[in-house]
């Protein structure tokens, strides 16, 4: 077995916040300024997130109706040539 080659990279802790109030002189705690909500994402966020979710669950109710739609047609279909043919 080789040896891993140690990585050659170092972290940087950047903040995420463009405030100039320091981590410390808040004790951690949101500041006021912040407008993420308690999930930590921003409002536009989650309003793209919900439709996001919308769009996906009408996709997933249409994979599941598809086969029915397709099965009543070949229904309708075998049912219609039988009387024809009868």
């Amino acid at each position: 077995m080789s040896a891993q080659r140690r990585s050659n990279w170092t972290p940087v802790i950047v903040s995420s916040r463009d405030s100039q109030i320091d981590d410390d002189a808040l004790g951690g705690l949101p500041s006021a300024f912040d407008v993420t909500g308690f999930d930590g994402l921003s409002e536009g966020t989650r309003k793209l997130q919900r439709r996001a979710d919308l769009h996906f669950s009408i996709g997933v109710a249409l994979v599941f109706a598809l086969p029915v739609f397709i099965g009543f047609s070949v229904y309708i279909a075998a049912e219609s040539i039988i009387l024809r043919a009868g």
